[in-house]
């Protein structure tokens, strides 16, 4: 009996799978439909892609990368094809469950075929490696501790001990795979950079029911508004750039209603989960583009420093469009760097991923433009050989970019830009000797505020240390021409995000544009290994002008020396042990008050119940409604209240007839804008939870 051809075999088998995973879907199999939903949605697509494109020679990190990012890319696309040609076809729900997985179907159907009628063959690129060694099964275990831990803290936060054994083993397995190719070897980098990013990341995005930060509710708020109308509406209603801006964004709008649709998951959930997962394999690519720069163990230590930074595992968790973008921005490094990837196929990949970051966020795509348009320009300048992307293909993507941000939801994005520029270029003429106009994070960075405790100063010693070395391996390269694996690219575009991290030094409110923390971030993607260069530089100076000399002094001794305690106070691990101020709330939130809880992010249940109870109960049209300091959960995807319509309450407040007043927790109970009883005296409470106090008129 002849041997079916290999196009019929792939074709059977992604037929089967999707069965299965359609089976799952319908009959809605708890945990089953989340588990075989989300690895269809993230997987499946990008395979078939991916042999339509021929990428070939790719290893297995590199490969599943390319393949979650051409699944995303997907969805995205697709559902906003399906958005705006529904309704000329009678689907007045294009993003309502049916149709979309109808559409999925036929899509990853068509393109199915199309690999057989090519008679090509599906392998899985990279997964068909995946190693489940005990080894393996011991680094993959990091993420489950951590999942265990958030959910014990969830239920009884002073009970942290799991928590605290995940960043311990975090610390352990970093140094076992920096010192002993025995215990880890280097093939299980990308493994171990995976799951203790995961590890990280989901230690915080697990630690309550509820979401954490602040533009992660004005996310919510677009998510949600989509899923319920079922439709993505690109001229929202809304006059409020923090609105408009957001709802640009196909990752926070038409992204996360595919996943919940088809994962019979809230959305808070698909944030909480499906997000942290995808963002955990941007560490992972960055791991595989500084190893094409440096050694596979200084590759591993400079991940590990960027892991470190509490922006990855904390704030970031709070910008769910940003953390999309981050993965398409270092796929397209990936993608640019790449020397064995076909010329057609590159131009595809970086014309896709380069969509698919527009249509993610808009600083992280400005950002990317700017990096890579400086790049050709000092590459042309020099007369050095280039990465072999068109010039056509940066245009392209320029056009692409501001026709997006000026003809979606009243140009939100590219108002945003403008106003950036506005305070940028004002600010650099009248606020040039003002340091407070540099921002509190800029200060404290520099060491110019705050005053903080001794244990605290050690954990700033260990963070300027990393900068120290950041500026020292900096200097060595360009200044005293050390001599590395580094590319003449890899050093220009280090060049322009240090002179990225000068500009939020030294120009006024330049760094506020996408807040100085986050700015840090982006800029450790090209700095990270700088922190390695600047080690090795000085612990050779420090051996050549001392007599001790020693051969058996391991070459990253040092650095991981710095990195660890770095870490341990990054993760604020080591205030919660000693019973230091902590701003980590899963390992601390027990005994942090509520305001700085707050201050962070944190939602009560009071207060969601109290904003659900608000918005069912009272017409926001017909009725006036006054907040206190902070309002986000009503202005959020747990209230659905427009920002314009709810005004701040202030001492003297005149509540006009047929108004509400919503007092959250921290203004009732720490009377943070002083409320006071004759400020409501002709009010009646209407409700509460005992933390959450609504007043009104009585009827």
């Amino acid at each position: 009996m002849p041997k079916a051809k290999p196009g019929l075999r792939a074709f059977a088998l992604i037929l089967f799978i999707q069965l299965v995973t359609d089976v799952t879907i319908v009959l809605n199999v708890p945990i089953a439909r989340q588990v075989m939903g989300f690895l269809y949605l993230t997987i499946i697509p990008g395979i078939v892609i991916f042999h339509i494109l021929k990428l070939r020679d790719l290893e297995s990190a590199e490969a599943i990368l390319f393949t979650v990012g051409l699944s995303i890319s997907f969805l995205m696309f697709a559902g906003l094809l399906l958005n705006e040609l529904g309704p000329l076809i009678g689907i007045f729900e294009p993003l309502s469950f049916g149709p979309v997985l109808a559409l999925l179907n036929g899509a990853v159907l068509l393109l199915s075929f199309f690999v057989f009628f090519r008679n090509s063959r599906i392998d899985f690129p990279g997964f068909q490696k995946v190693d489940l060694s005990f080894r393996a099964l011991v680094l993959l275990s990091l993420p489950f501790l951590s999942i265990i831990g958030a959910r014990m803290v969830t239920v009884s936060p002073s009970n942290n001990f799991v928590l605290d054994m995940m960043i311990v083993g975090v610390s352990i397995t970093t140094i076992a795979a920096t010192l002993s190719k025995k215990l880890v070897p280097p093939k299980y980098y990308p493994l171990v950079v995976g799951a203790i990013s995961a590890a990280l990341l989901l230690h915080f995005s697990l630690m309550s029911n509820y979401l954490y930060g602040f533009d992660i509710q004005v996310e919510y708020f677009i998510s949600r508004l989509t899923e319920n109308s079922s439709r993505w509406n690109s001229k929202i209603p809304y006059i409020d750039i923090a609105f408009e801006k957001t709802n640009a964004m196909l990752s926070v709008s038409i992204l996360p209603t595919i996943y919940s649709q088809l994962l019979e998951m809230e959305l808070p959930w698909v944030f909480k989960t499906v997000y942290p997962l995808i963002f955990s394999l941007v560490p992972v690519g960055l791991y595989i583009f500084y190893k094409e720069q440096m050694d596979r163990k200084a590759a591993f230590l400079a991940v590990f420093l960027f892991v470190s930074q509490f922006v990855f595992f904390s704030e970031l968790l709070g910008l769910a469009k940003q953390m999309i973008a981050e993965f398409f921005f270092i796929l397209l490094f990936l993608v640019i760097f790449n020397k064995r990837i076909k010329p057609a196929s590159k131009s595809v990949l970086f014309m896709t991923f380069g969509a698919a970051l527009v249509v993610s966020h808009y600083s992280i795509s400005y950002v990317f433009l700017a990096l890579i348009v400086l790049s050709v320009a000092f590459l042309f300048l020099f007369k050095k050989k280039g990465t072999h992307i068109a010039v056509s293909l940066i245009v392209l993507l320029f056009v692409m970019q501001f026709s997006w941000y000026i003809y979606t939801s009243n140009s939100g994005p590219f108002k945003a830009f403008s106003m950036f520029l506005d305070s940028t270029f004002s600010g650099f003429q009248t606020e040039f000797f003002n340091p407070g106009s540099r921002g509190e994070d800029v200060l404290r960075g520099t060491g110019l505020a705050g005053t903080p405790s001794y244990i605290r100063w050690v954990g700033r010693a260990f963070a300027y240390a990393t900068e120290f070395l950041i500026i020292l391996g900096f200097v060595s390269l360009v200044i005293l021409k050390r001599k590395t694996r580094f590319s003449q690219e890899f050093m220009i575009l280090a060049s322009l995000n240090m002179a990225m991290l000068a500009a939020c030094i030294v120009v006024p409110y330049f760094a506020g544009g996408l807040n100085m923390t986050r700015f840090y971030h982006i800029e450790l993607f090209f700095l990270a290994p700088l922190c390695v260069v600047g080690s090795s530089f000085f612990l050779e100076f420090v051996l050549r002008v001392t007599p001790l000399r020693s051969k058996k002094i391991q070459p990253y001794l040092l650095l991981l020396m710095l990195l660890i305690p770095f870490f341990l106070f990054q993760t604020e691990f080591v205030y919660e042990v000693t019973g230091e101020d902590s701003w980590s709330i899963p390992l601390s939130k027990y005994r942090m008050t509520l305001e700085r809880q707050r201050s962070q992010g944190v939602l009560t249940e009071g207060e969601i119940f109290a904003t659900r109870w608000l918005t069912r109960n009272v017409d926001a049209e017909e009725t006036n409604v006054f907040a206190g300091s902070k309002y986000f959960t009503l202005c959020g995807g747990y209230g659905m209240l427009d920002r314009e319509i709810v005004r701040y309450f202030r001492n003297q407040t005149t509540v006009p007839s047929g108004s509400v007043v919503y007092l959250s927790w921290i203004n009732y109970i720490f009377e943070r804008i002083g409320v006071e009883e004759e400020d409501l005296r002709n009010l009646s409470m209407i409700y509460t939870n005992g933390d959450t106090l609504v007043y009104g008129y009585e009827a």
